[in-house]
Protein backbone atom coordinates (compact mmCIF):
# COMPACT_ATOMS: atom_id res chain seq x y z
CA UNK A 1 0.00 0.00 0.00
CA UNK A 2 1.57 3.07 -0.86
CA UNK A 3 0.93 6.54 1.07
CA UNK A 4 -1.09 7.95 -1.33
CA UNK A 5 -3.76 4.70 -0.68
CA UNK A 6 -3.58 5.50 2.64
CA UNK A 7 -4.40 9.17 2.70
CA UNK A 8 -7.08 8.30 -0.09
CA UNK A 9 -8.85 5.87 2.71
CA UNK A 10 -11.58 7.14 5.01
CA UNK A 11 -10.99 8.30 8.55
CA UNK A 12 -13.14 8.46 11.29
CA UNK A 13 -12.36 12.55 11.06
CA UNK A 14 -13.42 12.29 7.09
CA UNK A 15 -17.29 10.32 8.43
CA UNK A 16 -18.01 12.16 11.73
CA UNK A 17 -17.13 15.57 9.90
CA UNK A 18 -18.83 14.26 6.64
CA UNK A 19 -22.16 13.07 8.41
CA UNK A 20 -22.39 16.60 10.15
CA UNK A 21 -21.91 17.75 6.76
CA UNK A 22 -24.00 15.86 4.47
CA UNK A 23 -26.72 16.43 7.27
CA UNK A 24 -26.94 20.02 6.18
CA UNK A 25 -28.25 21.15 9.75
CA UNK A 26 -27.44 24.53 11.12
CA UNK A 27 -26.56 23.75 14.15
CA UNK A 28 -25.02 20.13 15.76
CA UNK A 29 -25.86 18.75 19.26
CA UNK A 30 -22.36 18.13 21.00
CA UNK A 31 -23.86 16.89 23.83
CA UNK A 32 -21.39 13.64 24.19
CA UNK A 33 -24.26 11.06 25.61
CA UNK A 34 -25.60 11.92 22.08
CA UNK A 35 -23.52 11.87 20.00
CA UNK A 36 -21.45 8.68 21.65
CA UNK A 37 -24.44 6.87 21.47
CA UNK A 38 -25.38 7.73 17.92
CA UNK A 39 -21.94 6.55 16.75
CA UNK A 40 -22.30 3.46 19.29
CA UNK A 41 -25.73 2.83 17.18
CA UNK A 42 -23.81 2.95 14.10
CA UNK A 43 -21.11 0.54 15.15
CA UNK A 44 -23.88 -1.94 15.71
CA UNK A 45 -25.96 -1.77 12.79
CA UNK A 46 -26.54 -4.74 11.26
CA UNK A 47 -26.51 -3.36 7.47
CA UNK A 48 -23.93 -1.05 7.74
CA UNK A 49 -21.76 -0.92 4.36
CA UNK A 50 -18.08 -2.58 4.15
CA UNK A 51 -16.47 0.89 3.87
CA UNK A 52 -18.27 2.64 6.81
CA UNK A 53 -17.61 -0.45 9.00
CA UNK A 54 -14.16 -0.65 7.62
CA UNK A 55 -13.82 2.78 9.62
CA UNK A 56 -15.58 1.92 12.40
CA UNK A 57 -13.93 -1.35 13.61
CA UNK A 58 -11.61 0.11 15.56
CA UNK A 59 -13.62 2.57 17.24
CA UNK A 60 -14.60 0.88 20.99
CA UNK A 61 -17.07 2.19 23.48
CA UNK A 62 -16.75 1.57 27.05
CA UNK A 63 -20.27 -0.03 28.63
CA UNK A 64 -19.02 1.05 32.22
CA UNK A 65 -20.07 4.69 31.46
CA UNK A 66 -23.86 6.27 31.83
CA UNK A 67 -24.05 6.17 28.22
CA UNK A 68 -21.38 4.21 25.44
CA UNK A 69 -18.22 6.09 25.54
CA UNK A 70 -15.58 5.95 23.17
CA UNK A 71 -11.96 8.06 23.50
CA UNK A 72 -11.33 7.51 19.39
CA UNK A 73 -14.76 9.41 18.86
CA UNK A 74 -14.08 12.17 21.37
CA UNK A 75 -10.31 12.57 19.89
CA UNK A 76 -11.50 12.69 16.43
CA UNK A 77 -14.07 15.72 17.25
CA UNK A 78 -11.15 17.58 19.44
CA UNK A 79 -9.31 17.19 16.06
CA UNK A 80 -11.63 18.45 14.14
CA UNK A 81 -12.14 21.46 16.34
CA UNK A 82 -8.19 22.05 15.96
CA UNK A 83 -8.67 21.71 12.48
CA UNK A 84 -11.39 24.41 12.49
CA UNK A 85 -14.06 22.13 10.51
CA UNK A 86 -15.97 22.19 13.29
CA UNK A 87 -16.67 24.86 15.94
CA UNK A 88 -18.12 24.71 19.48
CA UNK A 89 -19.54 28.06 20.47
CA UNK A 90 -19.28 30.17 23.68
CA UNK A 91 -20.83 30.59 26.01
CA UNK A 92 -22.17 26.95 26.64
CA UNK A 93 -20.44 24.59 24.03
CA UNK A 94 -23.65 23.06 23.56
CA UNK A 95 -23.63 22.84 20.04
CA UNK A 96 -21.26 22.87 16.91
CA UNK A 97 -21.32 25.20 14.29
CA UNK A 98 -20.37 25.02 10.70
CA UNK A 99 -19.93 28.16 8.66
CA UNK A 100 -19.39 28.45 5.07
CA UNK A 101 -15.43 28.56 5.23
CA UNK A 102 -15.74 25.24 7.27
CA UNK A 103 -18.51 23.60 4.54
CA UNK A 104 -16.09 23.99 1.43
CA UNK A 105 -13.13 22.65 3.47
CA UNK A 106 -15.44 20.07 4.44
CA UNK A 107 -16.95 19.45 1.11
CA UNK A 108 -13.24 18.56 -0.55
CA UNK A 109 -12.87 16.28 1.94
CA UNK A 110 -16.68 14.94 1.00
CA UNK A 111 -15.84 14.86 -2.69
CA UNK A 112 -12.53 12.47 -2.37
CA UNK A 113 -15.33 9.60 -2.03
CA UNK A 114 -16.49 7.21 -4.50
CA UNK A 115 -20.35 7.58 -5.42
CA UNK A 116 -21.28 4.55 -3.31
CA UNK A 117 -19.28 5.74 -0.06
CA UNK A 118 -21.54 9.67 -1.00
CA UNK A 119 -24.29 7.82 -1.06
CA UNK A 120 -23.99 5.71 2.38
CA UNK A 121 -22.65 9.19 4.37
CA UNK A 122 -25.89 10.30 2.45
CA UNK A 123 -28.26 7.91 4.48
CA UNK A 124 -26.35 7.67 7.64
CA UNK A 125 -26.39 11.80 8.09
CA UNK A 126 -30.39 11.78 7.42
CA UNK A 127 -30.34 9.19 10.51
CA UNK A 128 -28.70 11.40 12.39
CA UNK A 129 -30.43 14.65 11.11
CA UNK A 130 -33.58 12.40 12.23
CA UNK A 131 -31.77 11.48 15.94
CA UNK A 132 -31.28 15.18 15.98
CA UNK A 133 -35.07 16.18 15.63
CA UNK A 134 -35.61 13.71 17.87
CA UNK A 135 -34.05 15.18 20.57
CA UNK A 136 -34.73 18.74 19.66
CA UNK A 137 -38.23 17.61 20.51
CA UNK A 138 -37.82 16.27 23.76
CA UNK A 139 -35.57 19.50 24.94
CA UNK A 140 -38.49 21.77 23.59
CA UNK A 141 -41.26 19.73 25.72
CA UNK A 142 -39.21 20.22 28.44
CA UNK A 143 -38.69 23.79 28.15
CA UNK A 144 -41.15 26.01 30.91
CA UNK A 145 -42.80 28.26 28.86
CA UNK A 146 -43.56 31.98 30.86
Amino acid sequence: MTLQDLLAEMTLDDLVVSIFYRSKLPNIPSGKAFLHKFFFNLTNHPNLPKEISDVLSDVSFGAGEIYPFSRRLESSLIRLQIAGLISAMNPDYRQYNIDNNQKEKIKDIFEQFDENEKKNIGYIAEEFKAEVATISWKISECQVQV
